[in-house]
């Protein structure tokens, strides 16, 4: 069986809906970065960091809907 880094992101979204939390684990260090990245462009450094960590979160509660 595949690690979680081989995965898809599909199949991390599946797993996650199962309640595997690192799942969604491994999808926020995939997205993190170029969230963040987009941010800054916007934002300061700690002003992207509370909105990338916040994105990621409504993420999680609103991934039944992907």
């Amino acid at each position: 069986m595949p690690s979680n880094s081989q995965k898809s992101d599909e199949e991390l979204v599946k797993l996650t809906l199962g309640g595997n939390l690192q799942a969604f684990d491994e999808l926020s260090k995939r997205y993190w970065p170029r969230i963040q990245r987009f941010l800054m462009g916007i934002l300061d450094h700690a002003a992207a960091a509370d909105v990338t960590q916040e994105s990621l979160l409504r993420a999680y509660h609103k991934i039944h809907l992907y």
